[in-house]
């Protein structure tokens, strides 16, 4: 009786270890991805950063429009493990916004978000060095499955 009681309890402390999975934002070390937002739609950059921090990401920063997203990205320490970048803002689009980012880290990891009328801009930023993009409304599940995709490559 002793020995089952032993076991039943010793299952019951271990449940919650099978039970609980790790955050998608967090390594296996426990330590948060950083991701850079710049989008000059601040409302929606806010509802995608509350959601990737429920998720266990670090939002490392915002910025509204390129020029200041280039220079907070030069400002990050260190750097975040990914930018998202909205496609379509001005003075300053997400193509060109990218090859800025990418003149200062070749190695920057980027996802560029676009509404579907503006795909074709989205693509030109993938040939340009984005990772992929992201078509704007889209469920939480697959932001996070893209995301996770850019940053295991």
């Amino acid at each position: 009786m002793r020995q089952s009681v032993a076991v039943v309890l010793g299952i019951c402390l271990l449940l919650p270890c099978f039970l609980w999975a790790r955050p998608a934002g967090l390594r296996e070390d426990g330590k948060p991805y950083g991701v850079l937002i710049i989008n000059d739609k601040k409302a929606l950059a806010r509802e995608i950063g509350n959601a990737l921090r429920q998720e266990g990401f670090l939002v490392a920063g915002y910025a509204d429009d390129g020029p200041s997203g280039v220079n907070r990205y030069r400002e990050l320490k260190p750097r975040p493990d990914l930018v998202l970048i909205a496609v379509r803002m001005t003075p300053m689009d997400g193509a060109t916004t990218l090859a800025k980012l990418r003149g200062i880290d070749r190695t920057v990891k980027a996802l560029v978000t676009c509404v579907a009328t503006d795909e074709g801009l989205a693509k030109k930023a993938v040939l340009l060095g984005a990772a992929d993009y992201l078509v704007l409304p889209m469920e939480r599940s697959d932001l996070l499955e893209k995301i996770m995709a850019v940053l295991r490559r």
